[in-house]
């Protein structure tokens, strides 16, 4: 036995964030969205040419 879990959420607060660090996660950030969108765009264009769809 490791010891007791506490339950429930833990508590979140807007301070804990690295405001500081905001620009330089703004590229990165970025770059991820896009490529997660063009991924869902291209399985959905898949899926559109195989049906013969638009």
């Amino acid at each position: 036995m490791v010891g007791d879990i506490p339950g429930g959420f833990l508590p979140f607060t807007l301070d804990e964030l690295p405001w500081g660090r905001l620009p330089e996660l703004l590229l990165p950030g970025a770059v991820i969205a896009l490529i997660g969108f063009t991924e869902a765009a291209s399985i959905a264009r898949r899926f559109a040419s195989e049906e013969r769809r638009r």
